[in-house]
C-alpha cells in the first residue's frame, strides 16, 4: 500500500511573518533552496494579501489575537515556536498549525514541517468532503424514511413491503425516491400515484 504522495513546493508562494533576524534568514533561505517563492514581514499583512499564499509561517513568541481570521482555507500553517510557555502554546494551538519548527530554525525540519501542513490539510478537506456527503445523503434519506413510515401505517405493512411499493411507484412515475417520498409527505400525489402505493402495488 503506497502512502499520502509529497507534493512538489516548486513556485509555491511562502509568507513568513516574523522579525528580521538569523531565524528568518535561515528559513527563507532553505524555502528558497526549495523552490518556494518567498515573502517576508514583520507583522502580519492584510488577509487579501496573505490569502495569495500557500503557506504561512508564523511566529509564536510574538503573535497574538486571531491573525488567519478569514484567510482562506487553502492557506497552510506552519508555527515557529522559541519559548515554550503554556501561554505561547496555547495561543499557537488556537490557530490551529499543521506543522511547526523550534527555534533556532535549522535547514533540516523545514521540508518536513511543509510535507506535514500540505498533508494535513487535505486530510482536513477529505474529511470535510466525507461528513457533507453524509451530510447530503442523510438529508435526503429522512424523506424516505419517512414516507416508508406512513405507507406502513396507512397499508398495515412490513417495511420491506413498504419499500418496495415506493421503489416500484417511483419506477413507474419515473420519479426519484427522494421527490416521490416528499409528494406522499406533503399529501400531494394524485390518485393514480397513490393506487400505486397500495399494498402489493
Amino acid at each position: 500500500m503506497t502512502g499520502p504522495r509529497i507534493p512538489s513546493f516548486r513556485n509555491r508562494h511562502a509568507l513568513v511573518v516574523h522579525p528580521d533576524d538569523n531565524d528568518r534568514r535561515l528559513l527563507d533561505g532553505r524555502l528558497r533552496r526549495l523552490g518556494l517563492v518567498v515573502h517576508c514581514h514583520e507583522n502580519m499583512p492584510p488577509v487579501p494579501v496573505a490569502s495569495h499564499a500557500d503557506v504561512v509561517f508564523f511566529d509564536v513568541d510574538t503573535g497574538a489575537g486571531s491573525p488567519f481570521e478569514g484567510l482562506a482555507p487553502s492557506v497552510r500553517l506552519i508555527a515557529l515556536v522559541g519559548a515554550e510557555t503554556p501561554g505561547r502554546l496555547e495561543w499557537m494551538l488556537a490557530q490551529k498549525p499543521g506543522a511547526w519548527l523550534m527555534k533556532p530554525i535549522r535547514s533540516s525540519g523545514v521540508y518536513t514541517a511543509l510535507a506535514m501542513a500540505f498533508q494535513r490539510l487535505e486530510q482536513q478537506h477529505d474529511t470535510e468532503r466525507y461528513l457533507e456527503r453524509l451530510r447530503l445523503r442523510a438529508r435526503h434519506r429522512d424523506p424516505v424514511e419517512a414516507a416508508i413510515m406512513q405507507i406502513m401505517h396507512q397499508n398495515n405493512c412490513s417495511e420491506q413491503e413498504a419499500f418496495s411499493s415506493l421503489r416500484k411507484a417511483a419506477m413507474d412515475t419515473r420519479s426519484s425516491l427522494v421527490t416521490l417520498s416528499k409528494s406522499i409527505l406533503a399529501d400531494d400525489l394524485p390518485p393514480p400515484q397513490r393506487g400505486l402505493l397500495q399494498r402489493g402495488g
